[in-house]
């Protein structure tokens, strides 16, 4: 169980992954991101600062 937010994407994509855990619209677009792509593109971001 997630006691955090930020446990909450880690959970997801061991327990429960998906292609499509996050959606928004780019450009008018829809555009799906998984669980894991999502988490990839965070860990990324905080390698970054």
């Amino acid at each position: 169980m997630c006691k955090l937010i930020i446990d909450m994407l880690p959970y997801q994509i061991k327990h429960f992954p998906q292609e499509d855990a996050i959606c928004g619209k780019e450009d008018g677009v829809w555009k799906k991101y998984s669980a894991q792509e999502s988490q990839d593109n965070i860990d990324q971001l905080v390698m970054d600062c």
